[in-house]
């Protein structure tokens, strides 16, 4: 049986797909902590206490907003990286600049959080840090469609 996809490129695909998940689940569970210390301190302190989208707190805005723009982007990002690899693979484009590109997407959602914290985001807007974390990944996204596109 011919090998479609090299094993190189299916093992970082792979390892970056872990990687993201194990991003992802992090970020939930870093979304849930903060949700659960708010609503003790808010009780403590005798204060309503909004657990979805509270755009009062900068802390649980910045924990809903990392979850929830991360998961807007799931779908998009893997679906374009792993179509990129498998097309390029097929085609014999150079497939394994896509798979490497990954970790880059991954380093992007993985410092989201703390460049919001960092720049002081609020729901007002977002400061130039956060691009910072943003903008490389939808690099990633644009050269994946490209080199989708390119080898069709």
């Amino acid at each position: 049986m011919e090998t479609v996809i090299d094993a190189y490129d299916l093992r970082h695909g792979v390892y970056v797909t872990l990687i993201y998940f194990a991003v992802y689940f992090g970020m939930l569970l870093q979304q849930s902590i903060t949700s659960q210390v708010l609503a003790r301190t808010y009780k403590n302190k005798e204060k309503p206490f909004v657990k979805y989208y509270n755009t009062t707190d900068a802390r649980l805005l910045r924990a809903d907003r990392t979850v929830g723009n991360t998961l807007e982007q799931m779908g998009v990002f893997l679906t374009l990286y792993w179509l990129a690899i498998y097309v390029s693979s097929i085609k014999g484009s150079n497939s394994s600049s896509v798979a490497l590109s990954g970790y880059i997407y991954v380093l992007g959602r993985a410092l989201y959080a703390p460049a919001w914290a960092i720049s002081g985001s609020s729901a007002k807007g977002i400061k130039p840090l956060i691009l910072l974390a943003t903008v490389p990944c939808y690099v990633v996204q644009v050269y994946c469609a490209y080199k989708l596109w390119s080898s069709v």
